[in-house]
Order: structure tokens, then C-alpha cells, then sequence
């Protein structure tokens, strides 16, 4: 009898997901599903106490965007940002790790669309010794060559106690969704 229901449990959950599988056409299938962005720029600071540090810094950045959305008609994502100046490992990097929301703005100077962003987080100071503060950043993007875009940020924080540089400063940013 065992046997029996584990077998009927079986089938039932094969002819199910048929059905499931059935309702999607080719035109609803996400082909980008990972959400997964990176990008590479540099980024200028304004503040003079970060500035004595270095004038341009490199710079590496992931972007996740969730499925789910904060605010409706907008896009939530979570982005994770390198700046240095240098990449051999030394310190003088700065970390902004922050949660955002992009809204469309209509067409793009280069392509498909524009959009804006904001967003607040932790901005980790690696000059000197390590602190973490409070920090924001907003922008403008455009999207073009279907999976390409680009962005103008600008960011903000509080003042590192430690080194007193501040994260005020502009990234451009050339980045490619997968």
C-alpha cells in the first residue's frame, strides 16, 4: 500500500509540473535571470583630505539586482564598489557596499533607455587603518548595445575619523549586465 501511494505521489507531481512548464511561452522566459551586473571606471574625489591620498582612484564594481522590487516601478539592487589607487594590494581603498533603487527615465542619449539611482549604505575606509561610516550615492545611466551601460555617480559620506577623508566625489562607471 506503501509502495502504492509513493508511486501515485510520484505521478501526480510529474503530470503537474507538465502543466506548470506548459503555461510559459518562449516570449516570457527570462534570458538574463542572474541579475548580476560589473562594472569597471575610476573615481575623483573632491574632498582635499581624501585628495592627499590620490586625485584619481581605479575602480571595480557588482551590482545585484533583486527580483523583487522596494518601491514599485523602480528596481532594487545591491552594489559593491572598489576603489583604489593601485591594485597591489596596499591600503588607500575605499569600499562603498550599498542598497539602491533605479527608476526609469525614458530614452537614452546612446540607446534603449535612461534611468536614475540612489542609494544608502556602508562606505569601508581602508587609508590607514579600516573604518566603516555612513554614506549615500546617486546617479544618472544610460543603457545602450543591449547588455551595456554607463554611469555618472556621485557619492557621499561621513567623515573617517581616523584619516578624516570623506567619500564625496564622482565615479564614471562602463559596466555590462549578464
Amino acid at each position: 500500500m506503501r509502495g502504492f501511494l509513493v508511486c501515485s505521489a510520484l505521478i501526480c507531481t510529474v503530470g503537474l509540473s507538465a502543466f506548470a512548464t506548459a503555461q510559459y511561452s518562449q516570449d516570457q522566459l527570462d534570458v538574463k535571470p542572474s541579475g548580476i551586473a560589473l562594472r569597471v571606471g575610476g573615481y575623483a574625489p573632491f574632498d582635499s583630505d581624501t585628495q592627499h591620498v590620490g586625485r584619481w582612484f581605479y575602480g571595480l564594481g557588482a551590482d545585484y539586482t533583486f527580483p523583487t522590487q522596494l518601491l514599485p516601478g523602480s528596481q532594487t539592487f545591491f552594489s559593491f564598489e572598489w576603489l583604489a589607487k593601485s591594485f597591489n594590494g596596499n591600503h588607500n581603498s575605499v569600499f562603498p557596499v550599498m542598497l539602491n533603487q533605479r527608476f526609469a527615465a525614458g530614452k537614452g542619449l546612446l540607446g534603449d533607455h535612461s534611468y536614475w539611482f540612489a542609494g544608502i549604505g556602508a562606505v569601508i575606509f581602508d587609508v590607514g587603518s579600516s573604518k566603516t561610516v555612513f554614506g549615500g550615492r546617486a546617479g544618472i545611466g544610460t543603457e545602450f548595445k543591449q547588455d551595456w551601460f554607463c554611469e555618472l555617480c556621485g557619492y557621499i559620506s561621513e567623515r573617517d575619523s581616523g584619516s578624516g577623508a570623506r567619500m564625496d566625489g564622482a565615479a564614471l562607471w562602463l559596466g555590462y549586465r549578464f
